[in-house]
C-alpha cells in the first residue's frame, strides 16, 4: 500500500479502535500491527479484509500488496516482478493461457501459477512471455503424461498479485470466470491473441477420414465462458455454433474456415496431439485440409 494510503487507512482504524483491542481481535501480535502501519511488512489479505469492514471502506478506495499469513516476512524476500504498466501482447497470452489450460493457485500457503501444453514452442513462447512481462526466469517442469505434455509451474506473490487485477478467478469450475475487461473491451489485437490461445489449448480440427470433411472444435465446459469467447468471434466476421449439450463452439463452413484463418489462426507451433496428423501444426494441417493438399 502507499506511503500515503497507509496513513490513512490506520488512521481510520485507531478512530475506531486501538492497536492492543485489534491485535487481541484479529489474533495478530501488536509488534506486526505496527510493520504493517509502518510499511515494514505487507500485510494478510484477511487482515486487510477485516479493517475494512471496521472503517467502512472497500478495496477500491485503497491501494493495496497482500501476503499470505507468515507475519514479520519483510518485503525484500520477496521474488520482485518488473513494473506493471500497459497491456501488451505477451500480457494477454499468459492471461488466456491460464485461464484455458492453466491455473492460478492463491490458496493460504500456496502461491504459483502453472500451464500446461504439449507443443514445445507454445511452451517456450510461454516461458519467454513471463520473462518479458514479469522479469521472472526460474520454473520448474513437470512431466504431465506420455504424449509429451508438460507443465511449467512458477512460484511468485506478486505475480499472483499482478494477474489477480485482471480476473477475478481463473477457475472453469467457478460461475465467476470471464473474460478480463482489459481483452473483452481492449484492443482488436488483444481479442484476436486471446482466440489464438482459446483455439490453441481448448481447440482442434477433426478429420472425417473417409469423406475428408473438417471442422473446426472449441471446447470448453463453463458455458456461460464459453458463449462470451463465442461472441467474440463477431469481431471478426466469422460465424459458428455453439453445441451446449457437448460443451463446445463449431466453425463449419469452410469459407468461415478460411476467414479464421485469414484473421484468427492458432498460434505459431501449437501441434495436433492425436490421430492421423499427430505432430503436425494446427496451422498448416487446416491450410492443407482448405486448399486439398491432403
Amino acid at each position: 500500500m502507499a506511503k500515503d494510503d497507509l496513513k490513512i487507512f490506520f488512521e481510520l482504524i485507531t478512530k475506531k479502535t486501538s492497536l492492543n483491542q485489534l491485535s487481541k481481535k484479529v489474533k495478530i501480535t501488536q509488534p506486526n500491527l505496527t510493520y504493517y502501519k509502518n510499511g515494514k511488512c505487507l500485510m494478510s489479505e484477511s487482515f486487510f479484509n477485516y479493517a475494512l469492514k471496521l472503517i467502512g471502506k472497500t478495496k477500491k478506495d485503497f491501494n493495496y500488496e497482500i501476503l499470505p499469513p507468515n507475519w514479520g516476512c519483510n518485503k525484500k524476500k520477496l521474488k520482485q516482478i518488473k513494473r506493471q504498466d500497459e497491456m501488451t501482447i505477451e500480457k494477454v497470452r499468459i492471461i488466456s493461457h491460464l485461464l484455458f489450460d492453466g491455473t492460478v493457485c492463491n490458496k493460504k500457503g500456496y502461491y504459483y501459477i502453472r500451464f500446461i501444453c504439449s507443443s514445445p514452442k507454445v511452451i517456450r513462447q510461454f516461458i519467454n512471455d513471463i520473462k518479458i512481462v514479469y522479469g521472472l526466469e526460474k520454473y520448474e517442469t513437470y512431466k504431465e503424461n506420455n504424449n509429451g505434455c508438460k507443465s511449467i509451474s512458477i512460484n511468485s506473490i506478486l505475480l499472483i498479485q499482478d494477474l489477480m487485477n485482471f480476473a477475478n478467478t481463473y477457475s472453469c469450475k467457478s460461475k465467476d470466470i470471464c473474460i478480463p475487461n482489459v481483452i473483452k473491451y481492449g484492443k482488436i489485437d488483444f481479442k484476436r491473441e486471446f482466440l489464438r490461445c482459446f483455439w490453441s489449448d481448448e481447440g482442434g480440427i477433426v478429420v472425417t477420414q473417409k469423406t475428408k470433411r473438417f471442422f473446426l472444435i472449441g471446447a470448453q465446459k463453463n458455458i456461460s465462458f464459453l458463449r462470451e469467447i463465442a461472441k467474440l468471434h463477431k469481431n471478426f466476421g466469422i460465424k459458428y455454433r455453439i453445441y451446449e449439450k457437448l460443451f463446445r463452439i463449431d466453425i463449419i463452413k469452410k469459407s468461415e474456415q478460411k476467414k479464421f484463418l485469414e484473421r484468427i489462426g492458432f498460434l505459431d507451433g501449437s501441434l495436433v496431439t492425436k490421430g492421423n496428423y499427430k505432430g503436425m501444426e494446427k496451422n498448416i494441417l487446416l491450410k492443407k485440409l482448405l486448399f486439398n493438399k491432403i
